[in-house]
């Protein structure tokens, strides 16, 4: 029994050495690394923090509570939807609200109606750009509200 296992160990160990001394292994120069890694980075995607406040009659806030079920991004050219974050206070929504990571690109962004039924909100559609970042890191997006009671 021990013999037999000592073969097969001594095989393993063969084996092993014969393949990972294969001369069809490929290795990369360094220029030819830099360029794979610099094809790896193009691949990464921009993302984008977003701050999400109200517009009510031209004014727009970024605090306060809202009858609001939470916040939502569709992506208009591929239909992903995120969806934020958002604190609750007393049952409201409490403004700010967050997307963190939001992929670049076109966005529909939108509120749910909340368990009162007491605001109804529109969408507004933003494309994230670099530009569109502010000073905190942050791009600023106010969803219209159509009707409240």
């Amino acid at each position: 029994m021990k013999n037999s296992m000592k073969s097969a160990l001594l095989a393993c160990g063969v084996l092993f050495t014969i393949f990972s001394c294969s001369t069809d292994a490929t290795t990369l120069t360094d220029s030819e690394m830099n360029l794979a890694n610099k094809s790896e980075n193009s691949k990464k995607q921009q993302t984008y923090q977003l701050k999400i406040g109200t517009s009510q009659n031209g004014v727009n806030y970024m605090n306060g509570t809202y009858d609001m079920g939470g916040i939502y991004a569709t992506d208009v050219n591929t239909g992903d939807v995120y969806d934020g974050y958002i604190t609750y206070v007393g049952g409201f929504a409490k403004l700010p609200g967050y997307f963190n990571d939001l992929p670049e690109g076109t966005y529909e962004i939108s509120a749910y109606q909340g368990q009162g039924g007491w605001v109804g909100y529109g969408s507004t559609t933003v494309t994230l750009t670099p530009s569109l970042v502010g000073q905190d890191g942050y791009v600023n997006v106010y969803i219209p509200i159509a009707w409240a009671e």
